[in-house]
């Protein structure tokens, strides 16, 4: 039902779906830019995909007798790498300079620091700090060397620091801290809050202030650097507001039952294996429900319900986790070996390329394994490659 609504929605808007054709024209244009990326006249596929973008759809707007199929930009993007890999583009694999590798370790420093909450902030300052120093310098095709996105900095950023292996994010509580985390517990036993997640933003906010501040008596890079994450925050005020004598359970009530188990059949009319999505479509549908008759209930909630439900009243036994073979194994390390030599290029989604590989390796073995359960077994053995478990 979803799905004839969207595209009836996409043809009404004369949006092109995903894997529309393209027509002759657009593929000369296609084929102009690819050859110009191959020639070097562009510093990435990037910048060629943007000026194709905007001279195709410049194009077909003008043209009054065809329809504008607005495609995304990810769409240009991928058509003209595939063209450009047919006329013999070379794999994009730069290695990081000694001078690139000073900066990257600066900022891990800085990271553990804590003059960067998360990550990512520390990924985006390097990589325009690493944007400026390249302004003028050459690559091997005599161009302009196109700068580090900030997703490759990222990858080489979270690798640093597992290898580094400092204890961020793992440092005891300390007294300032646990004083913030008290009086929003107190305050949430008292009933101040109508939910202790609401209470947790509270306390989250007050934190980073305290990070990132000025404070008199504290030392906010030491604190910084030694915080818990935000999920270890809110659980840890949870378990203090149940010492305090909190409501431990919310039960629910007549009202919410009767709208639980309209959607419990419809969700079992809905259901098919190896799908996750109406699972979450109609755990966003029950807590509209609920939230329209004036019932509060968070999603993980819903879903849980939902689940536990189907399960009592249809009888719906749910098959033990199959385990993975030796066999099963070897491939997955074949490609998580695979992913680990090429995540760091500019190929075309890696990861999904690595995961639809292991399936059809795995249906070659007559070995039935979901989507889903390819993607977690390839980072698992990604991470076990690398020592991180």
């Amino acid at each position: 039902m979803l799905a004839g609504q969207i595209r009836r929605e996409a043809r009404r808007r004369e949006l092109a779906y995903a894997k529309a054709r393209w027509g002759g024209d657009d593929l000369r244009v296609l084929r102009r830019y690819a050859r110009s990326l191959v020639a070097g006249r562009y510093t990435s596929a990037r910048a060629a995909a943007v000026l194709c973008q905007r001279e195709v759809e410049r194009r077909s707007s003008a043209d009054r007798l065809r329809g504008v199929h607005r495609r995304t930009f990810y769409g240009y993007y991928q058509k003209l790498f595939e063209l450009a890999r047919g006329m013999n583009l070379p794999y994009i694999t730069r290695a990081w300079t000694p001078a690139e590798r000073r900066v990257l370790e600066w900022y891990v420093r800085r990271l553990f620091a804590g003059r960067y909450r998360y990550t990512r902030d520390a990924a985006t300052a390097c990589a325009a700090e690493l944007a400026a120093a390249d302004q003028g310098v050459q690559s091997q095709a005599s161009r302009p060397r196109s700068p580090r996105s900030i997703e490759n900095v990222y990858h080489e950023l979270t690798r640093l620091i597992a290898r580094a292996r400092l204890p961020r994010y793992k440092g005891p509580w300390t007294r300032p801290e646990l004083e913030i985390l008290e009086r929003h517990a107190r305050a949430t036993a008292r009933g101040k809050y109508r939910h202790w997640t609401e209470a947790a933003e509270a306390a989250v906010a007050e934190l980073s202030k305290l990070y990132v501040g000025p404070a008199a008596h504290v030392r906010p890079a030491r604190l910084a650097g030694r915080r818990a994450s935000d999920a270890a925050q809110q659980m840890r005020l949870l378990a203090r507001r149940l010492n305090l004598g909190g409501p431990h359970m919310r039960y629910w009530t007549p009202p919410e039952e009767r709208i639980l188990k309209r959607w419990v059949k419809l969700y079992h009319e809905g259901h098919r294996p190896e799908k996750r999505g109406p699972v979450r479509a109609v755990s966003e549908g029950l807590r509209d429900d609920l939230r329209n008759a004036g019932f509060t209930r968070l999603l993980s909630a819903c879903r849980y319900r939902l689940i536990e439900e189907r399960r009592k009243i249809y009888r719906v036994a749910y098959p033990s986790p199959r385990r993975w073979t030796p066999e099963e194994d070897r491939l997955a390390d074949s490609w998580a070996r695979w992913y680990d030599r090429h995540r760091r290029t500019h190929r075309l989604e890696p990861y999904k390329a690595a995961t639809e590989g292991l399936q059809e390796d795995l249906a070659k073995i007559h070995s039935e394994r979901s989507l889903y359960a390819c993607r977690l077994r390839l980072l698992k053995r990604h991470r076990h490659l690398h020592g991180l478990e």
